[in-house]
């Protein structure tokens, strides 16, 4: 699997009710500097993870370099130069520090956020997110997918993942074949198999359908999950209505054939072409018909999907509600192009064609307030106050493939060598820090309880055998 560390968030989170859904957002997608923001304080889990926290750390401390580096990109700069500075500069290379006076200052900060977060946590910060015990995680991509899977459906709640715009952390979870002398030719053989299935498509797409993650592989089986799940044309060949589906098909009455819509057919140019010499129904399986077996059946009104048209008269759907992407349409703002993933994975399929989706809620675009009118979102350049649009906050389809954009402002963070030292202590001391003030003081009166506690039950047993004594002398006297 692969992916993303980013801030997973419910802008909508009661705590934040006197904020406005895209102060909330805003705060979140340029960069991780909204963690150590004071009015999320105590509502924020952050990885129990040297290497994702102490990324976020790092983009944070040096939030003003990375505008810089990303300020010199805009403007022109060659993108291998970008990504060559960007990643020193993400694992702590740099010209006026060491790397022991960059993890100083990356730990002054980390322990600053420690002091505006609800606590550390390692897999239950997904859960905490569903059911409302924090607004705000440091989360996997597949965990905020997760996340958000769980919070529609148990919820209705909607929540959202950011990649911030000033970079984040590219990770890879791998298996490993350990050198073993030991090892019996058939048991690598049986390794080898297992890996072998894994990264069959087929098979990885139905691990990612189960966790959420995205696999490494690409293939047919995994982009038509990936469309079936997130293209909107989707929904226009899929109708479902109650538990019924309805499928489209394509019918020339003239030459009496008819043909199913589905993917990747669909996206074929040919299908376009073809408008206006076929019709397109979409046809209501019954018991008695699940599959019709001629046209006259597609046509028949007894298994025909009807709508209100706008005078409100029933009427047979057909094509001219389909949605049909077409040069001469204005479809490209819902076009993403996830070629840099799939290109060159597929069969039959057409390179930098087939490998582009339409969504309408790929990225943040606004939101409808009470009265219904449409409150636009526009990210703001905290250092310029300038105003762009959104390319680092979205929902599951975001998550999962995040643009290729999104991919160039990421970075692998580095086996840091004999400096793995200097984080490891970094991070011991940042887990191990004095208790803040109030915490302390509850501490110290619970001990003081406890032990007068103790003393007490001391002191009374001392009295009770005291009387004990007084009472057996008078006994005996």
């Amino acid at each position: 699997m692969w992916g993303t560390l980013g801030i997973l968030f419910n802008p909508e989170y009661e705590a934040y009710s006197k904020l406005d859904m895209n102060e909330v957002i805003n705060d979140m997608a340029f960069s991780y500097s909204g963690l150590w923001n004071t009015k999320y304080n105590g509502t924020i889990s952050i990885k129990n993870s040297l290497r994702d926290t102490f990324a976020a750390g790092m983009l944070h401390t040096y939030e003003k370099d990375f505008y810089d580096l990303k300020g010199a990109y805009d403007a022109g700069m060659d993108f291998d130069e970008f990504y060559t500075r960007f990643s020193d500069l993400f694992n702590g290379v740099r010209d006026d520090k060491t790397f022991a006076q960059v993890v100083n200052d990356v730990h002054g900060e980390l322990k600053v956020l420690k002091e505006n977060i609800f606590g550390l946590e390692v897999d239950s910060g997904k859960q905490d997110m569903v059911t409302g015990k924090i607004g705000i995680n440091l989360a996997w991509s597949g965990d905020a997918v997760y996340a958000m899977d769980q919070a529609e459906d148990e919820g209705g709640r909607e929540l959202y993942f950011s990649v911030p715009e000033l970079g984040s952390n590219l990770w890879f979870d791998n298996w490993v074949m350990p050198k073993n002398a030991n090892r019996s030719e058939e048991r690598r053989e049986l390794a080898l198999m297992f890996l072998n299935f894994m990264s069959d498509p087929v098979n990885a797409m139905q691990n990612m359908d189960y966790t959420g993650y995205t696999p490494f592989i690409g293939g047919d089986s995994i982009i038509e999950l990936t469309r079936d799940w997130f293209d909107i044309r989707t929904d226009e060949i899929y109708e479902e209505v109650g538990d019924e589906s309805y499928q489209v098909y394509a019918v020339s009455e003239e030459n009496n054939e008819f043909v199913a819509l589905d993917y990747p057919d669909f996206m074929k140019d040919e299908h376009v072409a073809a408008q206006d010499d076929y019709k397109l129904y979409y046809f209501v399986p019954t018991e008695e018909k699940e599959e019709p077996e001629s046209v006259s059946d597609i046509a028949d009104l007894n298994h025909a999907l009807f709508i209100l048209n706008d005078e409100s008269v029933e009427v047979q759907k057909t094509y001219g509600d389909l949605l049909i992407v077409d040069s001469d349409e204005n479809y490209d703002e819902l076009a993403v192009d996830l070629s840099y993933f799939f290109n060159d994975t597929l069969d039959d399929y057409e390179n930098d064609v087939d490998t582009i989706f339409y969504s309408d809620s790929y990225l943040y675009s606004g939101y409808y307030d009470e009265d219904g009118n449409f409150i636009e979102y526009k990210t703001t350049d905290p250092f310029e106050q300038s105003e762009h649009d959104n390319i680092s906050v979205g929902r599951q389809f975001f998550t999962q493939y995040p643009s290729e954009e999104t991919i160039n402002r990421c970075a692998v963070m580095r086996d840091f060598g004999e400096n793995n030292k200097l984080v490891m202590k970094m991070w011991e001391e940042f887990k191990s820090d004095p208790l803040p003030v109030p915490a302390l003081i509850i501490f110290i009166i619970i001990i003081v309880a406890v032990v007068g506690f103790i003393a007490l039950l001391i002191a009374s047993k001392l009295v009770v055998n005291n009387i004990r004594k007084k009472r057996k002398a008078k006994e005996a006297a």
